[in-house]
């Protein structure tokens, strides 16, 4: 007799090795998304097998209580990763050349030369002050700031507390107010 969903989400929540058998079940999915977010076919390869490490994630911090189907839950999961993947994919660490692009973008053209000239230093000085900050710190800033996603989401991503994100996140801000300090 075969095992439902839900049950193999209960077998893997104690026993990893039922997760294997979760994962096959829920193998066109995880193609589907893998085919979604990446057209190469070396990458959906890739990300099939990335969503394995999502799928034992999502176990983890899955409350078989709540109502909610685990289907569904790994579904917003995958999603959630799935768009990460592609922002970071598309946002590599800004060059001076997408820095300046970014600040002629900003700068009001009714803004006198001085204004736009402050700014300019200023954009350079935060991106140089990114630069700075551990890949940790400036993922995490970048995930809140530039992708404005939620603390809460972004702790379900790494696995770690509300509290430890918002705790990394102060250190990060800290970090980029003493390198300002003096300018």
């Amino acid at each position: 007799m075969e095992r439902t969903i839900q049950e193999l989400v209960c077998l893997s929540q104690q026993d990893r090795a039922y997760s294997e058998q979760l994962w096959e079940r829920l193998k066109p999915l995880c193609l589907k998304w893998a085919k979604k977010f990446n057209g190469e076919q070396e990458d959906i390869e890739g990300l099939y097998q990335e969503s394995y490490l999502v799928l034992l994630k999502a176990l983890e911090h899955y409350d078989p209580s709540s109502e909610k189907k685990f289907e569904s839950y790994f579904k917003m999961v995958l999603y959630r990763w799935g768009r990460n993947y592609q922002n970071k994919k598309k946002m590599q660490l800004l060059g001076k050349e997408e820095v300046e692009a970014y600040c002629e973008t900003q700068a009001d053209p009714t803004q006198c030369i001085e204004t736009k000239v402050l700014k300019n230093i200023q954009y350079a000085k935060l991106h140089e002050g990114l630069k700075q900050l551990r890949k940790e710190e400036y993922e995490l800033l970048i995930a809140l700031y530039v992708r404005q996603e939620k603390i809460k989401a972004i702790s379900i991503q790494y696995g770690l507390s509300y509290v430890a994100i918002e705790s990394r996140k102060r250190r990060a801000l800290q970090k980029l107010k003493k390198f300002f300090d003096g300018f």
